[in-house]
Order: structure tokens, then C-alpha cells, then sequence
């Protein structure tokens, strides 16, 4: 009885330091280090009030595109764990929606959205065509076509930001001419979306 005793606790113990051997190979080479990469979004809302004299009008914001008024690279960078001098930024669509009507119901606007640095001269950024300002469906957002000399221009500001935390002040302005006659009087909202991308560390079980 004692020898059958003794043999199964040989067993045990062998059994038992396989395990820790195992366990040991696990804990020192199989969770390695990987670079993934990772897409984030980004976002600018500019508030626009539209007012002018008869047939005309004009609108402008100033705002820090990178910085906590703007897009919040850094907060995007930090949240997101990308690994440092990894992340490229690109604008990638800017849409429109009204949020107060014009007291003419009939009212329509044309013109052009530009884009300035601070000091700068402005490029144009969208052309906007024909739009009947109290639509319905200008409650939502309306994506619009881009200018590439727009679209350059806040490339180049989201690069100089990553690359040596230049801020971006710009300026959004509108320009254009409305109708019927009368005095021209909505605020509306431009939506300004960036992409993020970068390289993120991970750390990943390789499987023996």
C-alpha cells in the first residue's frame, strides 16, 4: 500500500512540474509587443450667423482647429495611445445644417466658404450652389464638395501641429448673395471632420 502510495505521489509531482515549466515558458516569451494601426475621428463644429443687407451677406469664425476649442488633437493622440511621432491628421469631409431659419421662408443663398490661417491669406474651401436656406432637410447635416486649396491648407496646418505643436488658429468666412430682397438673417453650423491615424502598442499572446 505504502509503495503505491509513494508512486502515485511521484506522479503528482512530476505532473506538477511540467505545469510550472509550462507556466514558466508562458511567463517569459509567448506576450510580445505588436504595432497595430488604429483610425480615430475628429471634429470641428463652427457656429455661423448670417446677416447682411439686401441681397448680400457674410459670416466668419475664428477658432484653434488643433487646439481644445478645435479638434482636440492632443485629447484624440492621448485617448487613443498612439505611440509618439506616429500620427498623421487629414481633413476628411466638412458639412453644413441650418439651426435657425430665415424669417423669409423663401430665402436663397449662394457663395463661397473660405478658409484663412491667422495672418494669412484665404483660400476657398467649398462653393456652394443654389441652397433654400429654410429646407427641411438643411435641418441635417449636408456633406458639400471641397476645394483641394482648401483642403491643403488644413492638411499642411494638422501637419505642422504634429509635427513641431504649431497651433492652428483659422479663420471660416462666407461671402455671398441671397434673395428675394430683403435683409438676410439665419445661423447655421458648419461640421469640420478629421482623420487620425497612427501606431499603437499592444501586447499579444504567440501561441507555442
Amino acid at each position: 500500500m505504502k509503495g503505491e502510495q509513494m508512486r502515485m505521489l511521484k506522479r503528482v509531482m512530476a505532473v506538477a512540474g511540467i505545469i510550472l515549466l509550462a507556466g514558466g515558458a508562458l511567463g517569459a516569451g509567448c506576450i510580445e509587443d505588436r504595432l497595430i494601426d488604429v483610425v480615430a475621428g475628429g471634429e470641428v463644429t463652427v457656429p455661423l450667423h448670417a446677416q447682411g443687407s439686401t441681397n448680400v451677406f457674410s459670416a466668419s469664425y475664428n477658432f484653434d482647429l488643433t487646439g481644445e476649442t478645435g479638434a482636440n488633437i492632443q485629447q484624440i493622440l492621448s485617448d487613443n495611445g498612439f505611440e509618439e511621432g506616429s500620427a498623421t491628421a487629414v481633413l476628411e469631409s466638412v458639412s453644413y445644417r441650418v439651426t435657425s431659419p430665415d424669417p423669409e421662408q423663401t430665402r436663397t443663398i449662394s457663395g463661397t466658404i473660405t478658409i484663412a490661417p491667422q495672418g494669412g491669406a484665404a483660400v476657398p474651401l467649398v462653393s456652394l450652389g443654389s441652397i433654400t436656406v429654410d429646407d427641411p432637410a438643411n435641418q441635417n447635416w449636408v456633406s458639400v464638395p471641397l476645394t483641394q486649396d482648401g483642403v491643403t491648407l488644413i492638411n499642411h496646418a494638422l501637419e505642422d501641429y504634429l509635427l513641431h505643436n504649431t497651433p492652428a488658429p483659422l479663420t471660416v468666412a462666407i461671402d455671398g448673395t441671397s434673395a428675394p430682397a430683403g435683409i438676410t438673417n439665419f445661423d447655421w453650423e458648419l461640421l469640420i471632420r478629421l482623420s487620425v491615424a497612427g501606431k499603437k502598442k499592444i501586447q499579444v499572446i504567440n501561441p507555442i
